[in-house]
């Protein structure tokens, strides 16, 4: 606005000038280069929008692979000729930086019409199924966090319930970004297709397929270690347990130890406190430094504390440990915390869960290895209950 109106001051100027022209006809004129600007600016503004808005999407997808043919320009990629990855299909406002719905439904249409179906993982927010016929499944997965093995074992039995009714049905899975929650139920179904034997072959070949290299090397798989943690749950619930869940185990945490904390906020672990999340709900916390619900020990020598834990819950199946802090000096990651993690408690050998940093989430992230160095990690025991403890 401050541009237009100083040119068209020096227009008028100008005209003045060289013209003297009288107060009427420089009105008249006025008045025209008025309408001409406007019309320049429509249409700037409208190419720009164009311009703007195809960077705009470009740079919220990073380097993750594009479908970009045929007249369509989306984030989105085939990871198999029968399995879809993309980023929420969304209107208004979020249209400007992913997927436009009304684009994605057109490109179902015009290429697998009548043989697609849509797994939707989000939790936080949905749309309007009917763009796409109603064949949209839900599978309701925090942020960042992880599926419930029940529902790993659902969906796939869904999936491949779809897939041998036609061989040419498709499967398109999609959360925010397309990447964390999406790679890891598609890994899931790598693995129970038989694709691939070990999780491990899944979640690299996931996440070749999402990357293109030739836009940048970041690598665009699936995002945490408790994702990948989970696909390997699956690879066992396949093999040992002919994809049915394993046999329940009540435990109740005993301690936690902590390691490398020199460089976590007050290094000494006075800073943090805990919390068990049953299915990611809060059941117990304790807070470290005041020995809430808990006694802390520090290991000056070692930089490192052990935790025993009181009044401490019994919990089996799918729980969240979750770390809180007071410092500042932490950096707070995915959830707004500085580390936290998943687990599964039949899948718990020896009363023991061991995890190195890069197996915890938020710790895992480069950016974040100063604070936490590589020797940060964390051990948690277990113990049995007893029956009449058992809810």
């Amino acid at each position: 606005m401050i541009v237009v109106l100083i040119s068209f001051i020096v227009d008028m100027v100008f005209i003045v000038l060289i013209f003297s022209f009288d107060f009427f006809r420089l009105v008249v004129i006025g008045r025209v280069f008025r309408i001409i600007r406007i019309v320049r600016i429509v249409y700037f503004l409208m190419v720009q929008h164009r311009q703007v808005t195809k960077a705009t999407r470009k740079v919220v997808s990073q380097n993750k692979r594009r479908y970009q043919r045929d007249g369509f320009d989306l984030d989105l990629c085939y990871i198999t000729e029968r399995v879809i990855a993309m980023s929420f299909p969304s209107k208004g406002v979020m249209a400007l930086y992913r997927n436009p719905i009304r684009e994605v439904a057109r490109f179902f249409d015009t290429k697998h019409k009548d043989h697609y179906k849509i797994y939707n993982l989000c939790s936080e927010r949905d749309y309007d199924e009917s763009l796409f016929h109603n064949r949209v499944e839900r599978v309701y997965i925090d942020d960042h966090n992880v599926p419930r093995l029940r529902d790993m074992i659902k969906f796939a039995d869904n999936v491949r319930q779809w897939m041998s009714a036609d061989k040419r049905n498709v499967i398109a899975i999609h959360c925010k970004g397309g990447k964390g929650r999406t790679g890891t139920m598609i890994c899931c179904w790598l693995v129970d297709s038989g694709l691939f034997e070990e999780a491990s072959e899944s979640l690299d070949y996931f996440g070749d397929r999402r990357t293109d290299l030739s836009v940048g090397k970041t690598f665009q798989g699936v995002e945490t270690p408790s994702q990948s943690r989970y696909v390997g749950y699956y690879e066992k619930m396949k093999t040992d347990f002919g994809r049915k869940l394993p046999p329940t185990k009540y435990l109740r945490m005993k301690s936690v130890k902590i390691e490398g904390l020199l460089y976590v906020g007050n290094g000494d672990g006075s800073d943090l406190g805990m919390e068990i999340r049953p299915e990611g709900d809060l059941i117990w916390e304790c807070q470290f430094g005041t020995n809430t619900n808990c006694e802390t020990m520090k290991y000056s020598d070692t930089n490192s504390i052990v935790v025993e834990l009181k009044n401490s819950p019994v919990i089996e199946g799918d729980i969240k440990i979750m770390f809180r802090t007071t410092s500042k000096l932490v950096p707070l990651g995915y959830d707004k915390c500085p580390f936290y993690f998943w687990f599964y408690t039949s899948f718990i050998e020896d009363h023991t869960l061991y995890l190195p940093r890069d197996e915890i989430d938020n710790p895992h992230k480069k950016k974040v290895h100063k604070v936490f160095r590589e020797n940060f990690a964390i051990e948690l025991k277990f113990e049995d209950v007893d029956e009449n403890e058992i809810p």
